[in-house]
């Protein structure tokens, strides 16, 4: 059985057989220790390093840091505004590229049209009154109003070479040509037709704005008639003027220009005619041809001067 080396009292290390005292803390309790001889002192084990308190230079103050700020968050109120400004962005660009593609799309659908029928159609237009402008078509005008004529309606206007020619075509294809300038340039043949009316000089109606507005109602009138419409196109065309004409153009207006220019009575005389005529004449007495008719717009216009004279 071994027996455990004894220890120092004082420090527990283990005694050596040699040693007369400690020789790691200098126990000595027999007094056998010289005066020459030093304990062998172990090296003392530091204390744990405590943590390092930050300079007061380095960053202003030990006790207190300045906080981190948090990232700053957009208010819901501006991001929805982010929101609607890009999603309107978004549908007004979407809409600018459909109506360009629609554009394209309607431009492609229409093919030029053959030589012969620009010249027909720039006929059906055209008019054999003096002074009338020569009838210059919109570009796509043609071609889009022969795609939607049969073959057999676009060989008839085809063959129109003077304005008197029109005379021969079907009621079919006049109204069939009207429905198609209609859908596609109403405005633009509108001003076409302006340029060769005459009646507009003759009522005194200058303002291009009226005789355009005359125009389109007009086609519009003509193109709504039925395919099995009977009678005069010329007939359908006067009762078309009349209903444009009431309403587009004041009357009292046009009744004072028409005794200025045709009657040749003095401009403020023949306002005091127009006035004293009202509710007395018609659109429908100033388009008057038949003799009985001019009879009556004759009477009618005598017993309004003497109270303009």
């Amino acid at each position: 059985m071994t027996t455990a080396p004894p220890v120092c009292p004082r420090c527990h290390v283990p005694v050596q057989p040699d040693w007369d005292w400690c020789q790691s803390c200098g126990y000595d309790p027999e007094g056998t220790r010289g005066p020459a001889d030093a304990p062998v002192t172990r090296a003392p084990v530091p204390p744990p390093a405590a943590p390092a308190v930050p300079k007061l230079d380095d960053f202003g103050s030990a006790a207190r840091r300045d906080p981190v700020p948090p990232p700053k968050r957009r208010p819901i109120g501006a991001a929805l505004k982010v929101v609607v400004v890009l999603v309107v962005a978004v549908v007004g660009i979407g809409a600018v590229v459909a109506v360009v593609m629609r554009d394209s799309d309607k431009n492609k659908a229409a093919p030029a049209a053959t030589p012969t029928f620009t010249s027909g159609l720039t006929v059906f237009f055209s008019t054999s009154s003096p002074g009338a402008s020569p009838v210059v078509l919109p570009d796509d005008l043609p071609g889009c109003v022969q795609q939607k004529l049969t073959v057999g309606e676009a060989s008839e206007i085809s063959a129109l070479h003077r304005p008197a020619d029109s005379d021969r075509l079907s009621d079919a294809t006049n109204i069939h040509v009207f429905r198609a300038v209609r859908d596609c340039d109403l405005a633009g043949a509108a001003e076409v037709l302006t340029a060769q009316k005459d009646i507009f000089s003759s009522l005194g109606v200058n303002d291009i704005s009226q005789q355009e507005c005359v125009m389109q109602h007009v086609i519009n009138s003509l193109a709504a008639l039925s395919d099995a419409t009977t009678g005069s196109m010329d007939g359908h065309t006067r009762v078309a003027l009349e209903a444009a004409f009431k309403t587009c153009v004041p009357l009292a207006s046009a009744l004072a220009s028409s005794l200025h220019l045709d009657k040749g009575i003095p401009t403020d005389a023949a306002k005091c005619i127009a006035d004293n005529l009202q509710g007395k004449v018609t659109w429908a007495d100033l388009f008057a041809d038949t003799p009985a008719d001019k009879a009556k717009f004759e009477a009618a216009v005598r017993t309004a001067v003497p109270a303009c004279q």
